[in-house]
């Protein structure tokens, strides 16, 4: 090593002998050092604000200073200084935490040797420092991120330090019933907590304390005291975070339902709640295409029967109030091996998941039974709900899930024609009749839709992650009921596929989208369209958007399918490289399910991948999903081509997907579909 005189190092510790053991490391490497040491705050600050120093060298163990509260006192001319933290013993979980903080490197007073390489290595270049600077300040632009972005979700959300309130969101006032965060100026959580059950949330701040590898920690059934003194439960999620360069803990509270459940029923309990339609759909799809041979899978549609009587005989409002408990007692009855959607006011879909069909056909059954045999209350009138159910085991022969709810539908028709309530299994042969008439009676919704704008579109932001605040939404299709409600497209679009109508469909979603556009509601705005494989596979189709889209092409992104991008290779390069010619975008969807196909899919010069929503469920405890997140950002990097998850549901999700480096971010976590673009993207910065 050649000599090295170094005049401008700054240590920072009570010992005397550190400082000489120091100096003595160097002059065997026949280097000269001056080093200034400094043993208190006050004079630390000082040293700092009179000159730059080229290295500080911290010693944690013996001065009560953090990395953190040493960067958020570092004045401007010392901020690219690289800051070694010198350890009495090395280990491996504190030096990560060190040099996650800011640390440059961490090294133990017995490794002196390995000292005089860091700081030579620290400062062959001005450009490490800069390095560093940028890094520490990405670090800060993304806790502010992550922190903006909490400031819309629905979920309550607080950020603590040492116990204290460092910020929370405007949905955990809300829950506390807090005016302003005034409120918490001179409040500890401790103080929301019931005396029951301070204790137990002590226990995790000290387990947080002496456990520096210890996250994601979740303790169930919290009482907490409100202004109203009303006590209300919920489970607490505790996760380590750093806001502004602060160490503390992010809690996320998830209240309690209130379920009415009689004390004879004991249906399965679970942490999990209904899916959302889309979602739902989403799963079917990932057990469709990924089915498991040792397992069986049933997909049923329960309906309330005479929906309309139950309006007219005990009123709107009695009826809605109804209709929403028979929603939280079916929301109690989620299990592992058992998803349930709410399609509509009266329709529930339910995947079960058995080790046979006869399994699976005895667990609906009992299902409905355990449904229909419970008393609801309305104005202390008890009340008993019946019953259609229509029932499709998952065969080879299932193809896609818009076929599987169309079959299912088909045999929750028989189930009500027949006025048993009963459980009708659905077979080909014996349904073949239904099935025409079913699809006869949505050819003719779809057509009289299609006339009458009786489709309707609603919206999904689509966020960016690291504050880009141009709008962006996913556009999904709804049908109008003759009743009010929306029918999501799972219902429709297999008959539209048979009956040839799916072009139409695009044509039409495409129209609206063109006339938003072209308004003054979406400026600058882009928007997510799905489209059928039909549509893409077209040559007209294809010559119809050319000519209609040419003048808004920029602000189109066509969703085309992982699967029908790999399968209809030839189909789908011309249509994005037509499309591409008036400056639309591309989105392969469902992306993750293939990897052996990344380089076809690279050939297809897509602008977004977005991620099968199958990987982001429940990604903060799923490590292989976590993995396969992580490897399609690193594939990803250099072709320039911008990800999204989508389906996100949760905090701890988002915080990981923000970790991994994803561009974009879409959810119901975020905001659920909405008529209205009514998403504030400006609000994000």
């Amino acid at each position: 090593m050649s000599k090295l005189t170094i005049h401008d190092i700054l240590l920072i510790d009570k010992s005397d002998i550190h400082k000489e053991l120091i100096e003595d490391a160097f002059r065997n490497h026949k280097s000269i050092i001056k080093i200034t040491q400094v043993e208190n705050t006050s004079d630390v600050l000082e040293q700092l604000s009179e000159q730059s120093w080229q290295c500080i060298l911290l010693a944690i163990d013996e001065v009560p200073l953090s990395i953190p509260q040493l960067l958020e006192q570092m004045p401007v001319q010392n901020e690219n200084s690289p800051i070694i933290v010198l350890l009495n013993d090395y280990h491996r979980a504190n030096a990560l935490k060190f040099l996650t903080d800011g640390a440059f490197d961490v090294i133990a007073f017995n490794e002196l040797d390995y000292l005089v390489q860091s700081i030579s290595k620290g400062l062959k270049t001005e450009e490490l420092s800069q390095t560093l600077t940028l890094q520490r300040n990405a670090i800060k632009a993304a806790h502010d991120r992550f922190r903006a972005l909490t400031t819309q979700l629905p979920m309550a959300i607080a950020f603590l330090h040492e116990g204290a309130f460092i910020n929370v969101n405007p949905e955990f006032q809300h829950y506390f019933n807090l005016e302003s965060t005034e409120d918490l100026a001179e409040t500890s959580f401790l103080d929301l907590i019931s005396s029951h059950d301070v204790d137990r949330i002590k226990e995790i701040f000290s387990q947080f304390n002496k456990d520096s590898e210890l996250n994601n920690k979740k303790i169930e059934s919290i009482k907490f005291k409100t202004q109203t003194d009303n006590k209300k439960t919920a489970d607490i999620i505790f996760t380590r975070t750093n806001i502004n360069q602060e160490s503390g803990i992010q809690i996320i509270v998830q209240p309690h339902l209130e379920k009415i459940i009689e004390e004879d029923i004991s249906p399965t309990k679970d942490e999990n709640s209904l899916l959302s339609p889309e979602f739902f759909i989403q799963t079917l799809n990932q057990i469709i295409r990924n089915r498991d041979q040792d397992q069986h899978y049933a997909l049923c549609f329960f309906e309330i029967d005479e929906y309309t009587k139950y309006k007219k005989r005990i009123g709107i409002t009695r009826s809605d109030n109804l209709f929403h408990q028979v929603s939280d007692f079916m929301t109690s009855l989620v299990s592992p091996d058992l998803k349930i959607s709410q399609l509509n006011i009266d329709v529930f879909t339910v995947l079960l998941r058995a080790e046979s069909r006869a399994a699976c056909e005895d667990a609906v059954t009992h299902l409905q039974q355990t449904i229909t045999q419970h008393n609801f209350i309305i104005d202390d009138q008890k009340i008993n709900v019946k019953i259609n159910l229509g029932l499709v085991h998952i065969s080879k022969h299932i193809e896609n899930p818009d076929q599987a709810i169309s079959l299912a539908d088909v045999a929750c028709t028989v189930s009500r024609n027949k006025k048993l309530h009963l459980m009708h299994v659905y077979t080909q042969n014996e349904d073949r009749s239904t099935v025409e008439t079913v699809d006869f009676s949505w050819t003719g919704r779809i057509k009289d839709a299609l006339k009458n704008d009786n489709f309707k579109l609603v919206y999904q932001p689509i966020l960016h992650i690291k504050n880009n605040p141009t709008p962006l939404y996913e556009v999904l299709l709804r049908m109008k009921s003759s009743r009010g409600d929306d029918i999501l497209p799972g219902q429709f679009l297999h008959t539209a596929k048979q009956s040839g109508q799916e072009e139409d469909i695009d044509k039409w979603v495409i129209n609206q989208v063109l006339k938003l556009l072209e308004s003054s509601t979406a400026i600058n705005t882009s928007f997510f369209i799905n489209l059928s494989e039909t549509s893409i596979n077209s040559i007209e189709f294809i010559s119809w958007i050319l000519e209609t889209c040419k003048s808004h092409g920029q602000h189109i992104v066509f969703e085309i399918t992982e699967h029908h991008a790999i399968h209809f290779e030839s189909e789908v390069l011309h249509f994005i490289q037509e499309v591409k010619k008036i400056g639309c975008h591309i989105c392969i969807e469902h992306y993750g399910n293939q990897p052996d196909a990344s380089e076809t899919l690279a050939e297809m010069d897509a602008d977004y991948y977005k991620i099968d929503g199958a990987f982001i469920n429940h990604l903060a405890t799923n490590r292989k999903h976590q993995s396969i997140i992580h490897n399609i950002v690193l594939n990803t990097n250099d072709k320039k081509v911008k990800t999204i998850a989508c389906y996100v549901q949760d905090a701890d999700s988002l915080a990981i997907l923000w970790r991994e480096g994803i561009d974009f971010i879409q959810g119901n976590y975020l905001q659920i579909p909405n008529s209205q673009l009514s998403y504030k993207f400006e609000a994000q910065i």
